[in-house]
């Protein structure tokens, strides 16, 4: 009978344990979660915040145009809508919705900022970022002269795709005005942003903004990229530009841009720009070098198709560390290059060590060494600007080989009217 007893009791405290256990498991876990959502909600207060709009007042639009997140101001595009809505008529208010959704639509969401930049620049003054609201504000006070602004503004963005978007459809420009606009936006243009828009807006003829178009690019390739002009400097010239053109008719405003682009040329000398290029190194996503050779090709009578890519003669891979797993032709490059005591690094990004390629051809020469590569530049339809042999990657070779193509390069870059 005791030991039944002892038993019984024995399974009565198991069984507490175990409870006991479920118990703590349940309110720990609890627990748990109530901190997790604690913390959950404190992250929702400290990252978003609720903005009131009052029907029948503007108040919603004037908090708007306050409020800060930590400190971070809205975009002055959010700022110039709102500002727009709240100082206008109510009755508008569709028609304001509709102009502003074409501006987005024609320019993108990505672009608005830049726009509006340029925009202003083009018809007033140099603007900074910060300062961009503030000026717009001044620029229209009362109802007529903002509504005026939202019309000019949706027509202006028309021209603004062209600039940024010239090889979408129904844009209506020739071909050579897409093709510089194209290469303008691959590298940073913004300085001739507001000057491209002014004669845009101006109805300048389509052949004088061709050949504005194409000479921004020399500027911007020869002073800014090659020969490290400052960005506000060519700035400034572009709105030195806008505001001598402004109010001319389009015949005196070509005439004026002219005389400013080929001063703006002859400020440095071809020796000068040539001894810069010969150094010059074009690392990672630089879409400069291509725009270079595409120049000299052209120069030559040549029109090298879009498809014709940047070929890095010494392979990029070169650059990297050997290893175990490095293609033959990285292995063979890298046993040369030490052989003759030749610096990889200040050979591979150079004018000297490139070329343009097909698809298929880049795929062909791969890494392969020298010897292998030049039958593969043989058998491209586009003729090499001058033949590529083993010696132009001998050290003095390689020199002469960057001077080569420099010298080409200065005589394709030239301003022209």
């Amino acid at each position: 009978m005791e030991k039944n007893s002892s038993k019984s009791k024995t399974e009565e405290e198991n069984q507490r344990e175990i409870e006991k256990d479920i118990k703590n498991s349940s309110e720990k876990f609890f627990q748990d979660s109530v901190t997790e959502l604690d913390s959950l909600f404190k992250t929702c207060l400290d990252s978003f915040f609720v903005i009131a709009f009052f029907a029948e007042s503007k108040i919603g639009q004037m908090i708007f145009e306050t409020l800060n997140s930590r400190g971070k101001p809205l975009e002055v595009q959010d700022l110039l809508k709102n500002y727009i809505i709240r100082k206008t008529d109510d009755r508008d208010l569709d028609d304001i919705i509709k102009s502003w959704d074409d501006i987005i639509n024609n320019v993108g969401e990505n672009h608005i900022a830049k726009f509006l930049l340029a925009f202003y620049q083009a018809n007033k003054r140099k603007s900074s970022n910060a300062d961009l609201f503030h000026n717009y504000r001044n620029f229209a006070t009362n109802p007529p002269e903002i509504l005026k602004l939202l019309e000019d503004l949706r027509k202006a963005s028309i021209h603004f795709k062209k600039i940024i978007c010239p090889e979408s459809r129904n844009q209506r420009i020739s071909k050579e005005l897409t093709a510089a606009l194209s290469d303008l936006n691959t590298i940073d243009s913004t300085s001739f942003h507001p000057l491209l828009l002014l004669l845009f807006m101006n109805e300048s003829k389509p052949a004088h903004i061709e050949k504005v178009a194409k000479n921004c690019l020399v500027i911007l390739l020869r002073n800014k990229t090659i020969m490290g002009d400052k960005a506000d400097d060519l700035m400034n010239m572009s709105l030195d530009l806008c505001t001598k053109v402004r109010d001319k008719n389009p015949t005196e405003s070509y005439s004026e841009i002219k005389n400013k682009f080929e001063t703006m040329f002859a400020k440095h000398s071809d020796n000068s720009f040539i001894s810069k290029l010969i150094e010059k190194q074009f690392k990672g996503k630089d879409a400069t070098a291509r725009i270079l050779l595409t120049k000299i090709y052209l120069n030559l009578g040549q029109l090298p198709p879009p498809e014709y890519q940047l070929e890095h003669i010494i392979p990029q891979a070169v650059a990297k560390r050997l290893t175990e797993r490095s293609p033959k032709g990285v292995t063979e490059w890298i046993e040369y290059l030490n052989s003759y005591k030749l610096d990889k690094d200040n050979m591979i990004y150079r004018i000297g060590n490139f070329t343009l390629l097909d698809r298929d051809a880049q795929l062909d020469a791969g890494t392969k060494f020298i010897d292998e590569k030049i039958k593969v530049f043989k058998k491209s339809p586009l003729k090499q600007i001058d033949e590529i042999t083993e010696n132009d990657f001998t050290e003095q070779g390689f020199e002469d080989r960057c001077e080569r193509l420099s010298k080409h390069v200065a005589k394709a870059l030239v301003v022209k009217f």
